[in-house]
């Protein structure tokens, strides 16, 4: 059976976009405000450090910006279109997203812990070392990704598809596994508790099985 993807976000037409020329004055113009920002196009803002928490975004493509180190925990993205961007050691603890998706984007270090992902997609995008423990996901799609050494602790992934996606070193303890098809990615070094039982249920295939084998301490030969 075909498995369903997420939506695309509902970003309004390009013309029907303003092109921002200060994001960091207007995110805290909206924060002031308590508003969100809309229907907007933000390209290639940098930003470091700087304190977005509890910012909403809704209609918005950010495009080619560089957002370091900055705070957006409790922060809203909806129907937002996150493109060429680099979010290394970004804080998203307790955000909400809802179609949202992150293509060609870099997010090394990145914090998603106990966030919510809806209806989100990641393509072609590298979120090595980032952090999304007790995140609870539905409906997510990881395309060509790079998680290797991610920490995906007690999360709730439902409804999720993986495509070529790499975990090397991910650890995914007390996340349960069940029903997810892991065959087109690279999962050497995974971690898991020493019960094994997250990985009751989930697809790999004759040779990741094998690998997994070790870590119930078998020698195949």
């Amino acid at each position: 059976m075909e498995k369903k993807l997420p939506e695309p976000p509902r970003v309004p037409a390009p013309g029907a976009l303003l092109l921002e020329p200060d994001f960091a004055a207007l995110a805290a113009l909206c924060k002031r405000e308590e508003r969100p920002v809309t229907a907007r196009r933000v390209k290639g803002a940098v930003l470091t450090g700087a304190d977005l928490s509890g910012l909403s975004l809704s209609g918005v493509v950010l495009e080619g910006c560089r957002l370091l180190g900055c705070r957006l925990e409790g922060a809203d993205f909806t129907d937002v279109l996150v493109q060429g961007c680099d979010l290394s050691n970004c804080v998203f603890t307790d955000a909400y997203f809802l179609r949202t998706a992150f293509v060609s984007c870099k997010g090394v270090g990145a914090v998603f812990s106990e966030s919510r992902l809806r209806q989100v997609t990641m393509e072609r995008s590298a979120f090595s070392f980032a952090n999304f423990d007790g995140a609870k996901g539905d409906r997510l799609h990881l395309k060509g990704c790079k998680l290797d050494c991610a920490s995906l602790s007690a999360c709730e992934l439902r409804r999720l598809v993986m495509e070529e996606t790499d975990f090397t070193g991910a650890s995914f303890f007390k996340t349960p596994l069940a029903g997810l098809d892991f065959t087109s990615c690279t999962i050497e070094g995974m971690q898991v508790s020493s019960s094994l039982s997250e990985l009751k249920g989930a697809v790999v295939t004759a040779y990741q099985a094998a690998g997994l084998a070790k870590l119930m301490g078998l020698v195949i030969r």
